[in-house]
Formats: C-alpha cells, sequence, structure tokens
C-alpha cells in the first residue's frame, strides 16, 4: 500500500508542474523558448539557493548533488522542447503524450530493476499506448512534430524523475539547487549559441516567472513524495500534471479537442494511476 503522504505529495507535485506547463506554453507562445526557460530556471536558483543558505540543512556531499546535477540536465532539456511543443500545437494534445512518456521511464527502470510488472500496470501500458494515438490525431490528421516533441520532452523529463530520487539525500533545498545550476548553466550556454531576441520580453516575462515559481513547487513536491515512499509511484503519480495543463487550456484559451482526442486524454490518465497501483 502507498503511504498516504507520498500521494498526497505527488498530486501536489503534478498540480503545480501542470500549471506551470500552461504558463509555460503561454510565454513560449509570446517569446522565445529558450529566454523563457532560462528566464524561470535563474528564478528558480535564485530562490531555492538562497532558503538552502538560509535554512538549517547541511550541505550534502558532492558525490550525491552529482545526481541532481544530471537530472538537472536532463529535466531542462525535456522542458525546453515541451515549452516548444505547447507554443506550437494543441496544449491539451502535447500535455497528455508528455506525461505518459515521462511516467513510462520510471516504470521501465523498475522493470529492469525489480523484474516483470504485475497486470496492473500491464493494462496500463496498453491503455496508454491506445490513447497516445487516440489523442495524438487533431482532427484527423497525424501531427508528428508535437508527438515527436512530447515523445521526447516526455522521455527526458522521465529521466529527470529518475535521477532525482537516486541522490540519497534526505533534503529539498539543496536539491533542488543543484537542479537549478545545472539548468541555468546549460540554457545560457545554449542562449549564447543561439542568441534569440529578447525583444518581446513585455509580452512573456509574467506568464514566464509563474512558470519557473509553479515549477519550484512541482519539483519540492517530487522530492518530498520520493522521500516519503517509492520513487516509481511518486514519479507515476507526479506525472498526472497533464490533467491541470488540459483543463486551463481548455477553459483558459477555449481550446476545442475532438471527442476522440477527449477520450484518448481520459484512457491516458486512467492508465497513470493503474501502473502506479501495479
Amino acid at each position: 500500500m502507498a503511504s498516504g503522504a507520498t500521494i498526497g505529495f505527488g498530486l501536489a507535485s503534478a498540480l503545480g508542474w501542470g500549471a506551470g506547463d500552461f504558463f509555460g506554453g503561454i510565454a513560449a507562445k509570446r517569446g522565445p523558448a529558450i529566454l523563457v526557460v532560462l528566464f524561470s530556471q535563474v528564478l528558480g536558483l535564485t530562490v531555492t539557493l538562497t532558503v538552502a543558505m538560509l535554512s538549517a540543512e547541511p550541505f550534502p556531499p558532492l558525490g550525491n548533488l552529482a545526481w541532481d546535477v544530471a537530472a538537472g540536465a536532463s529535466g531542462v532539456i525535456g522542458l525546453l522542447l515541451l515549452y516548444k511543443g505547447l507554443a506550437s500545437g494543441h496544449m491539451g494534445v502535447v500535455a497528455p503524450i508528455t506525461g505518459v512518456t515521462a511516467a513510462a521511464v520510471p516504470t521501465i527502470v523498475g522493470l529492469i530493476l525489480a523484474g516483470l510488472p504485475g497486470p496492473l500496470v500491464l493494462a496500463g501500458f496498453v491503455l496508454a499506448l491506445v490513447g497516445i494515438v487516440m489523442v495524438s490525431r487533431p482532427e484527423g490528421t497525424f501531427r508528428l512534430r508535437e508527438v515527436s516533441l512530447a515523445a521526447t520532452s516526455g522521455f527526458l523529463l522521465g529521466g529527470f524523475l529518475v535521477l532525482v530520487g537516486l541522490d540519497g539525500i534526505d533534503a529539498l533545498w539543496w536539491p533542488l539547487a543543484a537542479t537549478r545550476v545545472a539548468n541555468v548553466g546549460f540554457m545560457t550556454v545554449l542562449a549564447l549559441a543561439v542568441r534569440p531576441s529578447a525583444a518581446t520580453f513585455g509580452q512573456w516575462w509574467r506568464p514566464a516567472l509563474a512558470a519557473g515559481a509553479l515549477d519550484i513547487v512541482g519539483n519540492g513536491f517530487f522530492i518530498l513524495a520520493s522521500q516519503a515512499g517509492r520513487l516509481d509511484l511518486a514519479a507515476i503519480l507526479s506525472s498526472l500534471y497533464p490533467a491541470s495543463t488540459m483543463v486551463l487550456a481548455a477553459f483558459v484559451l477555449k481550446e476545442r479537442l475532438a471527442r476522440v482526442q477527449w477520450l484518448g486524454a481520459a484512457l491516458i490518465l486512467v492508465a497513470i494511476p493503474l501502473m502506479a497501483r501495479g
């Protein structure tokens, strides 16, 4: 049985990440995704590093923090691809595919480390596969760019979920700060290489600010969830975040999804807790 803390923290993480992705997608529609991610991660680094230094948490061993740095590198690339996907297509299509892929990665890692999954996990995989096919056909057209961005993003974000759970640190703020160091470093190098224009900064900084704050919330609750119970369960529950992204896109942006897409998204969202219960 899963602990109540793991379930509560995991679902809170999903709410934070889902709302953060919505605002990140809004910002990326108005400005360069590279600068949007960099801006939000600089905010995250400033907040988490300040709180970590002011807190009573002891500084962890560098070897343990290396897992968080690796997690940050994987996560920020996944986040960049996710924002590009959210900006270029329907949020209600990109978000579910990313979520189920991110949930599948820690599940597969668990399969390799712990053996074959139970029947509920297998049923979850089947439902997820069917759901991805259904949700990926907007208006009867298969949009390869949206699907490929979402799937690649999900794979990298799933890698973040696995790596951040391997640090063995009983702390919150130092692991969060370590991931942000990698995020900011990678995005700074990328921004210097690409040199995107910041001319539209006034149009996107507010949603990017909201995305960065909500990303901290999501990451913090995920770390708490992984410390309270099983890593794979925490990862899968937190991967329910597409639900809040889809709801916000439907009600705020008035995105219209076909009935088959809603059904496909529902199958995906059913598949994730099935894998968790397995």
